[in-house]
């Protein structure tokens, strides 16, 4: 099973958890997989924390835009739209990468 998997080790029991493991469900099993065996967590803090700043400034350049009168007033209502859709995009993403970093610590 360990080769069939990559796993340095397998375990089965009755009852078995892991804290901070993916939990993978089953109809027959549940499979507790530990994240220290499948990331390098300060590998994935760096990228995740690297992503975290340049979607920060991303969102700061759109809202700099709605902020301006000027761009409202001159730019077509489309090119508008689309730069409120950008920012909610944005602060959606903003607010995966900080739950994933969370998750990670």
């Amino acid at each position: 099973i360990c080769k069939l998997a990559s796993a340095s080790e397998v375990e089965i029991g009755e009852s078995f958890e892991i804290e901070g493991a993916v939990t993978v469900v089953t109809t027959d099993a549940k499979i507790y997989i530990p994240m220290d065996e499948l990331v390098d967590k300060a590998a994935e803090t760096a990228r995740l924390k690297k992503e975290l700043a340049a979607t920060e400034k991303l969102l700061a350049q759109s809202e700099g835009k709605l902020n301006n009168q000027g761009f409202i007033s001159k730019a077509p209502e489309k090119v508008v739209e689309t730069v409120k859709q950008q920012a909610a995009r944005e602060r959606e993403k903003i607010a995966q990468l900080k739950a994933a970093l969370e998750a990670l610590l």
